[in-house]
């Protein structure tokens, strides 16, 4: 059998945003995009999507390990054999992994603070996913590829069989631009997009102040308590509390 991860190399001319329409569809989404190219920085952008597992905390709870799901996962694939292959045999950093994104108020889970009081766009405080694949584009040298891990699998054959499931999945979105009878999910798992969520970009769901002279932009605090807790602020560096 081929070496785990697959590893293809695509036309490097394949634009971001191109790729991105294709899997737009596509549950868990997310794009780690370079826009300038400097040293030791800059130099890669990554494209995924449909996460073998995952993981949603809609609201954090004092004391909660938020992490524990993740780490499962994590152990899982590690402590399988012939899984977990030397980084240095794959062209760039990230081959698939963890990735998703915490909330500020996901900080619940060890300080007992109160949360906002308001909260306008209503996404969960954190979302996480074990992604089993990902494209990358190198952009020093002008490369592409797609990466398939054939995650979460961890039987040799099985895995390179899923490996090759994922490559043909995605490779047929690409070609067909994301309007693909393919599922929009290989794990059934289709969810709601937090793009078209009914309280993203609602200005009425900001429970704030219009502010004077600029249409459209809200503040979430009234002034008379803006000028309150300046006061606050003040009297505490007076006081020398922190």
């Amino acid at each position: 059998s081929a070496a785990l991860p697959l590893q293809i190399e695509l036309d490097s001319r394949l634009p971001v945003t191109q790729a991105l329409e294709a899997f737009a569809s596509v549950p868990g989404v997310v794009l780690f995009e370079s826009r300038r190219l400097r040293p030791g920085v800059g130099r890669y952008t990554f494209l995924s999507a449909d996460p073998c597992r995952k993981t949603v905390i809609p609201r954090a709870v004092y004391g909660t390990d938020p992490f524990a799901d993740p780490r499962h996962w994590w152990a899982e694939i590690r402590n399988a054999k012939n899984v977990m292959p030397p980084a240095e045999r794959l062209p760039v950093p990230f081959q698939g992994g963890i990735a998703g994104y915490l909330g500020y108020e996901l900080g619940a889970c060890w300080e007992q603070i109160p949360r906002a009081r308001q909260d306008e766009f209503q996404l969960p405080d954190a979302w996480l996913g074990l992604y089993d694949w990902t494209l990358a584009w190198d952009d020093t040298t002008s490369r592409c590829w797609l990466i398939s891990q054939g995650w979460p699998e961890q039987e040799p054959v099985a895995r390179q069989q899923q490996a090759q499931r994922r490559v043909d999945w995605v490779l047929q979105r690409l070609h067909s631009g994301g309007v693909s009878h393919e599922p929009h999910s290989l794990f059934g798992k289709d969810e709601p997009d937090l793009r078209n969520h009914p309280a993203r970009f609602r200005t009425d769901a900001v429970l704030g102040a219009p502010i004077p002279g600029r249409a459209g932009l809200l503040s979430d605090f009234q002034p008379n308590e803006y000028r309150a807790a300046v006061r606050r602020a003040i009297e505490y560096i007076r006081n020398g509390i922190e």
